[in-house]
């Protein structure tokens, strides 16, 4: 089995990368719920990566 991961990481080392967004996402923090909630939440803005219409993991 480790040798067929040895052979399967040789060939994929050589693929071209691209980057399909940007990465990593920033997480803000949402001040007036917090006000009214007495809580600190945050959200992940996945709509900032950029590639896609819509954002997230749909």
């Amino acid at each position: 089995m480790n040798e067929r991961i040895a052979k399967l990481r040789a060939h994929t080392s050589r693929l071209l990368k691209a980057q399909l967004g940007f990465f990593p996402t920033p997480f803000y923090h949402l001040n007036r719920l917090s006000e009214a909630l007495g809580i600190e939440p945050y959200i992940k803005r996945d709509d900032f990566t950029g590639m896609n219409l819509f954002g997230g993991n749909r």
